[in-house]
């Protein structure tokens, strides 16, 4: 509000609307010093030549939330790009796995190349596998995934077993022992998989030594693939007559 030297203000004159405002704001900064700390996304908008007296510490402020949003946006990248080169890795090794299931004449060829391919492959501490019938064919009677109809389960693998779906995260000891008996110990975490074949039933089962490596939060896509490839590479040699 500019003044006329030779017309001096009204003492009743009223103080115009901007006036009031920008002694509101004012004053509520002062009262509220950490307000742009507590909500740094209006630094973005704010205008602060350099130069400009006591300035210098709101600009500073600026620069550095600008460097850590820069960090934390460099950070998420690196987060997409690494997910991209895991997903890419997992997906190769699928492929190898169907491949060379489908060059396994025999029972005890498959299951060699499942173990293998869960313990190189996706660094897996133990695998097992639990079918709940007979073999079908005499190569695969030696096999001793095949523990038949009426062989022991727990209520976990029952479950799985029930509705095809998956389980992630620690077992109980019961679970423990049947699948991975002297290596038990060893196994912090596990998936258990059901196996969806229509003519199998069945769990297969990973292990880790690493608590966290298996979490009931964590993603199944790649869990459903590979319980889907054991599932049909399993059932050729499984007896649907039990």
């Amino acid at each position: 509000m500019s003044v006329n030297p030779s017309n001096p203000p009204d003492a009743t004159e009223e103080p115009s609307d901007r006036d009031v405002d920008e002694a509101l704001v004012l004053a509520y900064l002062r009262q509220h010093p950490d307000l742009l700390v507590r909500h740094p996304a209006l630094l973005g908008g704010l205008e602060l030549p350099h130069g400009v007296r006591d300035a210098e510490s709101l600009l500073e402020h600026q620069a550095r939330r600008l460097r850590e949003q820069n960090q934390e946006l460099r950070d998420r990248l690196s987060d997409l790009v690494s997910n991209a080169r895991d997903n890419e890795s997992v997906n190769r090794r699928l492929q190898s796995l169907a491949v060379a299931l489908l060059g396994a004449g025999t029972a005890s060829d498959t299951f060699a190349e499942i173990y293998q391919c869960l313990t190189d492959g996706f660094r897996a501490s133990s695998a097992a596998i639990r079918i709940y019938g007979a073999p079908a064919a005499a190569d695969a009677r030696g096999c001793g995934e095949f523990v038949g109809p009426d062989g022991a389960v727990t209520d976990l693998l029952r479950e799985c077993m029930q509705d095809g779906s998956m389980r992630l995260g620690p077992l109980d000891a019961e679970s423990l022992q049947l699948l991975f008996s002297d290596q038990a110990e060893r196994v912090l975490s596990a998936a258990l998989v059901g196996l969806r074949a229509p003519r199998v039933r069945g769990v297969l089962a990973i292990g880790s030594d690493q608590a966290g490596r298996f979490e009931a939060s964590a993603g199944t896509v790649f869990l459903e693939h590979l319980g889907a490839l054991v599932s049909q590479a399993v059932a050729r040699f499984d007896d649907a007559r039990y």
